[in-house]
């Protein structure tokens, strides 16, 4: 499961809670329960040192078990994703950084100044109609760089950097999530971060494409830039290549800085 997924899933376990009070067992499709760090410190998940208290609350969510997709209609790479209708800003989960965390995320912060955080990559596993390729990615940071900001790539410690950006070792994803909350903005594709930025209530702005649309995965205080009649296939298609072609370095530049200037108040 990615960490999208596991965000996706507390803000499950967060409603299922509200309906009866009863702490939330989040388990997998053969009802095996199931933990992750990104739910440390959430009050309406059972932890593993809870799993045998009687009464908790069980909800199916993990792979072949996720609420937004209908599963009755099957999934393959030529048709990709039927959704159910279950979206994830109705059913809005968090994270709870601690101390330490945030600690980490006020140094790094105080250091790297006037920070955007920006996120070329997809998971090795994802729809390769989302990437909008990793040469725009270069163009926007060289752009953000001249207008004064500081774009950072959040990283695990040892990552090679064949990309060529100014990356940030990150100890933990969570490590990643607390430093994004003192960022100016971040730009990222539907992807996790784009999930941590938005139950964090985190300014973001969403490049989709044309394979996907904010209606379902996105969060309603990000700017997207979407298009309608997404294909949701998840095979190259002809379709996406060209919206990803029209889909300039420069307009979405223009766009992070309007959002900047009118939302945030920043100056350039």
């Amino acid at each position: 499961m990615g960490i999208g997924d596991e965000i996706i899933a507390s803000g499950h376990a967060k409603r299922a809670f509200g309906k009866t009070g009863q702490l939330v067992m989040i388990c997998d499709s053969r009802g095996k329960q199931r933990w992750s760090e990104m739910w440390r410190g959430l009050s309406w998940v059972a932890h593993p040192h809870h799993f045998k208290m009687p009464n908790l609350q069980r909800i199916s969510n993990g792979a072949r078990c996720r609420p937004y997709i209908d599963y009755r209609k099957g999934f393959t790479r030529q048709t990709g994703m039927n959704y159910s209708g279950w979206r994830v800003r109705d059913n809005m989960g968090f994270i709870q950084l601690n101390d330490e965390e945030m600690r980490f995320a006020a140094i790094k912060a105080k250091e790297l100044g006037r920070l955007v955080v920006v996120e070329p990559l997809i998971e090795a596993n994802s729809n390769p109609n989302k990437q909008w390729g990793h040469a725009k990615w270069k163009a926007l940071v060289s752009m953000l760089e001249a207008a004064g900001l500081n774009p950072i790539h959040m990283v695990p410690p040892g990552t090679l950097n064949y990309l060529g950006l100014r990356q940030v070792f990150t100890p933990t994803i969570r490590h990643a999530a607390a430093l994004m909350k003192f960022a100016r903005r971040s730009i990222l594709p539907d992807a996790g971060l784009q999930h941590v930025a938005g139950v964090l209530g985190l300014p973001a702005t969403v490049i989709w494409g044309g394979a996907n649309d904010p209606d379902i995965l996105g969060y309603p205080e990000h700017d997207h830039i979407y298009f309608p009649a997404a294909c949701r296939v998840w095979l190259p298609c002809a379709h996406c290549r060209t919206i990803w072609t029209w889909l300039k370095p420069e307009y979405v530049f223009d766009r992070v800085l309007h959002q900047m200037r009118e939302r945030h108040g920043e100056n350039f």
